[in-house]
This record gives C-alpha cells, sequence and structure tokens, in this order.
C-alpha cells in the first residue's frame, strides 16, 4: 500500500467521526440498551469499545470523553423543597438587612420579591398546613419595625415616607389575602406570636439524601403532594403521636414518604437508554401500557376536575372536606341577638363592611350581600331615612364597580343598576334628602333626625354613567338584529329616570346640576321628529337570543323588571318643539359646552322639523364655526351632525346652493368617519388605545343619518348648479364651483360602455348628459326614480320641487350650448319644449341676458329671444386656449398631490387633528 500523509489520514478520521455523529443518534433509539453499566462478561466481550463515563459525553474529535470516568464526582441534587427554603432564606437574609438599620426604599423593592416566593408555593387546596417558621418570623419583625416607624414618618425623607406607606399597604394586604391551607397569614401569624415554632430541618434533610440516591426525580414526587410549603413548619416542638403519622396527619414525614414513587423510579433508572431516554417515550398513546380508549375520548369536565380536587383534600381521620366557593364576609347574622340596632351601630356597621371594599381576595357579591341585610334591618328598625340612604347609595356604587370592564355592562346587571338609582331618587324625593357633591364629611348628616338629612355623593354620576353604557351595549350590538331592537326598548326608560332626576334637581340641587341632567334629557329627544307615548314599564332583563340559548338548556327565565315610578308627562311630550325651546333656552345661560351642545341639538332638532330659517339665524348669531375647533371629539361630530341635517333642511326648502356650500366640506373627507357612523377594528396603522377611543366616539345606528340621501342631496344639488356651467363653458369649466362632479362626470363619459345605472352616482351622472342634451324628460326620470326621497317627510314636495328646477336648469344649459346655432329664440317655443309657463321663461332668460351669460335681446312685438352673435378675436382665442392648458395643469397637479400627500393634508384644520 502507498505511503499515507497525515492529512490524508485526517480527513479519514474526520469522516469517520462524521459518519459516527450521525448514526449514533439513530441507533440508540432502536434499543433502551446502549452503552450502560452491565455484568463483568459484557464489559470483557465489549472491552475494545470505548465506554462512556457517568458524566462523560461524545466528543467531535475524541468519540466519548472519559476524563471524568476515573474521578468520581460528589454531585448533590437538591430537592424542590430544599431549594425554596434556601431561596426564601436568601431574601429574608436580604430583607432583614434593609430592615436593620431601615432603608425603606431598598425595602419597598424587596418585599414583592419575598412575598412571591410563598405566592408561588401554597399548599394544595384543603390541606391544612402551617407557614414556614423563617417566613412568620421575618413577617412578625416586618410588622413590628413598620409600626415602630408609622409613628415617626413625618421625620423621614419624602422618598423614605412614600415607600413605608407602600409596605405598610402591601403587608396588610398580603397578610388578609392570602389563605395558607385553611386560615390567612394573619391568623397564623397571631398563632406564631403566641407559640413561636421551628421548622423541622431533619425532614428536608431526609428528602436531600432521598434525592441523592434517586438522582433528581425527588421534585415530581414533592410536586404531587402539594409543593415545599406543605412540609416546613408542620411538626410542633411538643410532637404528634404515632398515630396520626400512620393516619396521614399534618407532619413532615407523611409528606416526604416518597415509596409509592420508588418502583417506577427503579424501572426507568433500568431501561434508561440513550441521554435518560427509553423506547416507550416515543410510542403514542393507543399502543403504551394501560391505556384506555373510551376514557381518551371524552374530555374531563369541570364537575369532574373540581370532584378530583375535592378528593385530594382530606382531614386527618379521612372524610372528605368540601369548601365553599364564597363563604359569607359577615356570616349569618350581622349584629349579636342582645345588641340594639339603632342608627349608631348601623353606621359603624356599614363602615366595616365598606372597608373590605377593594380588597382582592372579596368578591362584589360578598359585599353586596351583607349590605342588602343591612339595608333590609336599618328599614325595620326606623333608623332613619338618612342611614337608609347613606346604604343605598353604597349599594349601588358596589352594583358600579362590578360593572367596572371592557365590555359593556350586562342587561340584567344594568337593570339592577337601574333599579338601585330609581330607588334612591324616590327614597330622596319621599324623605326630602340632599344628596350632593358639595356635601362635605362636616357637614354631612345621616343620624340626626332633627335636622335635614345631608349626604354626600353624586346622583347625576350614576345616571350618566347609565346611559353611558346603554350607548356602549347599542354600538357593540349588531344593529339588525331583534336584540339591537329589543335593548333600545331601555331607551325610554333611562328618559324615564332622567326626567325623576330632573325632578329632585330642581327641588334640591344648583343651576350646575340641572343644566347636565336638562342636557341629557335634551340629548335624548333632540333627533326624533315626533313623541310616541309609551306604557310605564321596567328594564329589559336578557335578550331575545340569551333567551333561547336558555330555553335549550332549560335553565330558569328571569322576568321582566317591575315597573319604577314613571314621570314621563304624554301631553308635555307629545309638543316637542316646545319641550326642546324651553330645555335648550335654559341651556343659554350657561358657557362652554353645555350651551354649545343645547344649541347644536336645537339647530339639529329645527333642521329635521324643516324650519331652515330658524336653524339658519341660529348657526349664524352664534358664531360656532369660529369656536367649534377647540371642542371635544363629541362635540365636533354633533356639529358635523348638524351641518348634514342643516344642508338637507335647505334641501328641501329649495336652496340647492346653500344646501350644497353646507354640505361640501362634510362629503369630501369621508363622511362616514367625519359622521362616526364607520368604526374599523382592523386597521393597522392605529395603536390599541386609538382603537378604543374611535370605538367609544362611534353615534349609535338609531341616531344615523343614512349616507345614500347624503350623497343624493349632494351630487342633485352639484348638478343642479354645474350643468349649465359646464353648458357655458363646455371644454373650458372655468367657473366650475365644484370640480368633483365634473370629475365625476368626465369620469363617466369617458367610460367605452354606458349601461343602466346601477347606483345613485351613475344615476345622477345620467341624469346630467339628459340634461346636456336638453332631455328633461330623461333627466327628471332619472332623479326622481332615486330611493332616497322616500326618506324625507315630505317626499312629494321635494320631488315637484326637483321636477320645476331641472326644467329650468336645462333650457339654461340648452340656451347656452344652442345659442351660436340660433339667430332667434320664441319665448312660447321654449315653453312647449321645456313644459314651462312662458312668464317663467321670460324671467329666466331675462337673468340670463342681465348676468352678460346670454348674449341676446327680448322683441316684444313678436315674442322671441334675438341672439347677438360675436366671434371671438385671435387674442381672445389664444387667451381662451391659454386657459385650457393651465386648467388641464391644475387638475393633474391636484391629482399628483392626492396622490404622493394624501387627502388628509388637504383637508380643512379642524379636520386634521381627529374629529
Amino acid at each position: 500500500q502507498p505511503q499515507q500523509t497525515p492529512s490524508s489520514l485526517y480527513f479519514r478520521l474526520l469522516l469517520l467521526i462524521t459518519v459516527a455523529d450521525d448514526l449514533i443518534p439513530t441507533l440508540c433509539t432502536m434499543s433502551s440498551r446502549f452503552w450502560l453499566g452491565s455484568d463483568s462478561s459484557s464489559e470483557s466481550s465489549d472491552s475494545d469499545a470505548p465506554a462512556p463515563a457517568a458524566g462523560g459525553g461524545f466528543s467531535a474529535l475524541g468519540g466519548f470523553d472519559s476524563s471524568d470516568s476515573e474521578s468520581e464526582t460528589d454531585t448533590r441534587v437538591l430537592s424542590k423543597a430544599q431549594k425554596t427554603y434556601n431561596l426564601m432564606s436568601t431574601h429574608i437574609s436580604d430583607l432583614m438587612g434593609v430592615i436593620n438599620p431601615p432603608d425603606w426604599v431598598a425595602a419597598e423593592e424587596l418585599f414583592p420579591s419575598l412575598t412571591a416566593v410563598l405566592d408561588s408555593n401554597l399548599p394544595a387546596e384543603g390541606v391544612d398546613k402551617r407557614p414556614p417558621a423563617i417566613y412568620m418570623k421575618c413577617m412578625m419583625d416586618v410588622q413590628d419595625a413598620v409600626n415602630a416607624a408609622w409613628g415617626k414618618r413625618k421625620s423621614l425623607s419624602r422618598a423614605a415616607s412614600r415607600s413605608l406607606t407602600k409596605i405598610r399597604s402591601q403587608l396588610k394586604r398580603h397578610l388578609t389575602d392570602i389563605v395558607f391551607g385553611l386560615k390567612d397569614l394573619e391568623t397564623h401569624l397571631e398563632a406564631f406570636r403566641e407559640s413561636p415554632y421551628e421548622d423541622d430541618m431533619e425532614a428536608l434533610g431526609a428528602s436531600e439524601a432521598e434525592s441523592d440516591e434517586e438522582d433528581g426525580s425527588e421534585e415530581e414526587s414533592s410536586s404531587k403532594k402539594g409543593g415545599f410549603f406543605a412540609a416546613a413548619g408542620s411538626s410542633d416542638e411538643s410532637g404528634s403521636s404515632e398515630e396520626e403519622k400512620d393516619d396521614g396527619g399534618d407532619t413532615d414525614s407523611s409528606f416526604w414518604d416518597d415509596s409509592g414513587d420508588e418502583v417506577v423510579i427503579e424501572q426507568r433508572s433500568q431501561e434508561q437508554g440513550f441521554h435518560g431516554y427509553v423506547a416507550s417515550d416515543f410510542l403514542k398513546d393507543e399502543f403504551k401500557a394501560g391505556f384506555n380508549p373510551e376514557e381518551a375520548d371524552q374530555p374531563a369536565s369541570k364537575e369532574a376536575n373540581t370532584i378530583r380536587r375535592i378528593q385530594k383534600a382530606t382531614k386527618k381521620k379521612g372524610e372528605m372536606v368540601v369548601h365553599e366557593e364564597k363563604k359569607k364576609l359577615f356570616g349569618d347574622q350581622l349584629f349579636e341577638k342582645e345588641e340594639e340596632i339603632n342608627a349608631e351601630s348601623v353606621k359603624l356597621k356599614l363602615e366595616e363592611i365598606l372597608a373590605a371594599r377593594g380588597r382582592k381576595a372579596i368578591s362584589v357579591d360578598q359585599l353586596l350581600e351583607p349590605l342588602r341585610r343591612l339595608l333590609k334591618l336599618a328599614s325595620e328598625n326606623k333608623c332613619g331615612g338618612g342611614m337608609v340612604a347613606k346604604i343605598m347609595l353604597a349599594v349601588a356604587a358596589i352594583q358600579f364597580d362590578a360593572a367596572q370592564t371592557s365590555s359593556s355592562m350586562s342587561p340584567y346587571a344594568w337593570a339592577t343598576c337601574y333599579q338601585d338609582v330609581t330607588n334612591i331618587f324616590c327614597h330622596a324625593l319621599d324623605e326630602d334628602i340632599l344628596i350632593s357633591s358639595t356635601v362635605t364629611e362636616e357637614t354631612e348628616n345621616i343620624t340626626d333626625a332633627s335636622k335635614p338629612f345631608q349626604l354626600m355623593g353624586d346622583m347625576l354620576h350614576f345616571v350618566e354613567r347609565l346611559d353611558f353604557e346603554l350607548l356602549r351595549s347599542l354600538r357593540r350590538l349588531d344593529p339588525h338584529s331583534p336584540d339591537y331592537v329589543f335593548r333600545l326598548r331601555d331607551d325610554v326608560v333611562l328618559y324615564n329616570l332622567i326626567c325623576l332626576a330632573e325632578q329632585y334637581s330642581v327641588k334640591h340641587l344648583s343651576n350646575a346640576q340641572i343644566g347636565r341632567v336638562r342636557l341629557m334629557r335634551v340629548e335624548h329627544i333632540y333627533y326624533k321628529p315626533n313623541y310616541v307615548a309609551t306604557t310605564p314599564r321596567g328594564p329589559a332583563l336578557i335578550l331575545p337570543s340569551e333567551l333561547q340559548r336558555q330555553v335549550n338548556r332549560d335553565e330558569s327565565l328571569p322576568t321582566t323588571g317591575p315597573a319604577p315610578r314613571w314621570v314621563i308627562n304624554d301631553e308635555e311630550e307629545s309638543d316637542l318643539s316646545a319641550l326642546m325651546e324651553r330645555l335648550c333656552k335654559f341651556l343659554y345661560s350657561f358657557s362652554d359646552r353645555v350651551r354649545v351642545r343645547g344649541l347644536l341639538c336645537h339647530i339639529y332638532h329645527h333642521a329635521i322639523m324643516g324650519r331652515w330659517e330658524q336653524c339658519r339665524d341660529l348657526m349664524l348669531m352664534s358664531h360656532l364655526q369660529d369656536k367649534i375647533a377647540q371642542a371635544d371629539d363629541h362635540t365636533q361630530i354633533l356639529f358635523n351632525r348638524t351641518m348634514v341635517q342643516m344642508g338637507i333642511c335647505a334641501f328641501r326648502a329649495g336652496h340647492t346652493s346653500l344646501a350644497l356650500t353646507a354640505l361640501h366640506e362634510i362629503y369630501q373627507n369621508r363622511p362616514r368617519n367625519i359622521l362616526a357612523q364607520q368604526f374599523n377594528a382592523y386597521r393597522h396603522d392605529k395603536s390599541e388605545a386609538e382603537i378604543k377611543r374611535e370605538e367609544r366616539r362611534q353615534t349609535p345606528f338609531h341616531q344615523h343619518i343614512n349616507l345614500d340621501l347624503l350623497e343624493s342631496v349632494y351630487h342633485v344639488s352639484a348638478m343642479l348648479n354645474d350643468v349649465p356651467i359646464i353648458a357655458q363653458h363646455q371644454n373650458s369649466p372655468l367657473n366650475i364651483k365644484q370640480r368633483t362632479f365634473r370629475r365625476h362626470l368626465d369620469t363617466f363619459c369617458k367610460q367605452v360602455f354606458n349601461g343602466p345605472p346601477e347606483n345613485t352616482r351613475d344615476t345622477i351622472m345620467s341624469a346630467a348628459l339628459a340634461m346636456l342634451k336638453g332631455d328633461w324628460q330623461q333627466a327628471s326620470g332619472f332623479i326622481l326614480g332615486l330611493r332616497a326621497w322616500k326618506l324625507l317627510p315630505n317626499s312629494q314636495e321635494v320631488k315637484d320641487m326637483l321636477q320645476e328646477k331641472i326644467k329650468v336648469q336645462t333650457m339654461r344649459a340648452y340656451l347656452f350650448k344652442m345659442s351660436g346655432h340660433f339667430d332667434s329664440v320664441g319665448v312660447d317655443a321654449l315653453a312647449k319644449q321645456f313644459g314651462l309657463e312662458e312668464k317663467l321663461v321670460f324671467k329666466t332668460v331675462s337673468k340670463l341676458i342681465f348676468s352678460n351669460g346670454l348674449h341676446a335681446s327680448f322683441d316684444s312685438s313678436s315674442n322671441v329671444v334675438l341672439i347677438h352673435k360675436s366671434e371671438a378675436t385671435p387674442i381672445q382665442r389664444l387667451a381662451l386656449q391659454y386657459c385650457e392648458k393651465l386648467n388641464v395643469f391644475i387638475d393633474a397637479n391636484e391629482r399628483l398631490y392626492d396622490v404622493t400627500v394624501g387627502r388628509d393634508h388637504a383637508r380643512p384644520r379642524r379636520f386634521r387633528k381627529g374629529w
């Protein structure tokens, strides 16, 4: 054989190493016993193959690394209990190092890390265990240090005083909220102060020794029995009898009994393969031993998991322990049998119940149940109207606390809150009680019956909150579903509460509070053209969809709530115009937001009632256009809605040019967004906070303005104003006011084939082409056939007005376009062709001649219009060509600006920052 160079040997060795590196994992998965220590015969037969050491691994260049095989290392695997105990000891030593001498700023940072260790290692539910002694001793020292420093906190620095206050509140909350075993930490701490105990370190040491033999499997066995804190500190110095240990009592030795897991650990140690895996680890569930396919097909339900969890919780004698999910906060009785129930005792009990408000471990139901019992006791024992009102206020406030979620309040919760607030107003009116935010703690009177009762609170805030929750619920419902219609029935119920609040405000509160409640009343009626009388009813408790689900589940159905005190006066409400006049005049005396919103609502109501002159005069005299940019978003949305209604009102009155002026700014800047009638939650260019803020701005569906009607009014007004100008200037539209209409018309004319119109815009463009041809019958057929006119209250009058204007504007366009082809035109011929009276034709042609739009004159003897033709000079023709090219350049520049910069920059200033 030729002599091999070192380089060739190196490459051969590298090739063998690469092949071995690919084959070894494959071979290891085919057998459960590879390269493990066995008897002497196997070792002698395989003496040529390298055997890995206990801690050795496979090396890329030298096979198995057996450098540590000769020297046996002393590796100790700590149990989970010992690791947690050591971690707790470290945190305690760090915390006590900054407590003495006190450094409260550093202690504020260390205290949460210590409590987190205990929170993550609580014992199993129902197991009666005690916390570790080192933790209890630390809590006792921290509590003593905080109490000692609390009296001297004024001498501390601002940062230290703030940190001390936070530690004090965190310590109190931690001791009362954390339940360790069957008691809270505060109870354990009091017991530890009376009889201190020590942690049993022998159990931890025994567990550590067992963990060394089992090679790390003790963490799984310890986790099955409730964690470290199920054992730490469980043995008392007085000791426990052997019978308790055998019965499974609260001892450390019972916890560290891992005999049940030794068989499994021994079997895995015998079958251990490559990197600790065995062949059974790679089998599917259906091929494993003990697999039951019937149990696998049935997922575990919540009831089964609850039963399994309860069965694990046992007492010393082995009986089952069933814990209530929500135990009563103050027991079955609020007062002792011999205790006298009067206003003072009820006040103390009320303060005791409210002191638990806001705690983490106490739910709203646990607070409402004793409050309602206390309310009943106060009413039965005649503790005074002030005390009853105070308890009712607390019940209503807690009810609203339960509904502070990201989603809207459920109908049942809304009805409950509505009933509570209504009862407060009725009680305050009957007992003549003052409930106002101007009342302070010093002037509050709830027990002395010799003086007028005065309570601190804001009842109008509850009404505003109910209004907000109802609107939020309507925004989240599908407007085309029965749920929306059914939920909308609560609007009249809320309006009844607003009228009740107005009665109370007029009797007890100031003008500012009366203005708040009357503004709410105005905002509930300003968009309604008429009033429909309703019967007294209570709020709905459940929606139709939820009702159907409960019927399918055979559950109990909640009944409709009782009808509250009904104060709506149908006779007063029937005349909405007089009611709006009375309420809005009162709001005009205020300033800022109340006055502006009242004025906008009044203008809106005038517009929908068709009173064009009144709404125009109010808008011009108030100068709202100059101030609206500084208003809030909701007020700006109301202003935009009012301008749209003013434009529609002007169109109904026949003032198409004024309607076009009012609607142009709104229609050119995305009317859906400006009117808050569209919400896109999937836009990636907005943050989550912006999306939520935009969602809160949306207008409910029953207050929407029909956008098809808005588009019809805008384009028809533009057509009636611009078609004669387009016919006059033809290809040089220098005086066209609405370039948008001309752009749409050019796009429509450039299409290869124009079929029957399919939408509103195409229909109006077809009518415009017919007007340019002089065919007023076809144009009138297109315009009068629009479905949007059915939404107007006086639709027939609007159609008659439109037909008359189409005739006049078609005649004007015909005269402009055909004047170069006639020498004279008869007035009677024009009247016959366009279906107009000769008097109206004479009036229209006279206006054209007077405005120099038509170069003509009247011949009164023959009753004809003489056309004066005048040819343009060469300079005039060049000027016209220059104007045409300049106009094309301007149009191209505008289109390029819209594409590159965006339409938002071209909008007015008040539309650039939101609404």
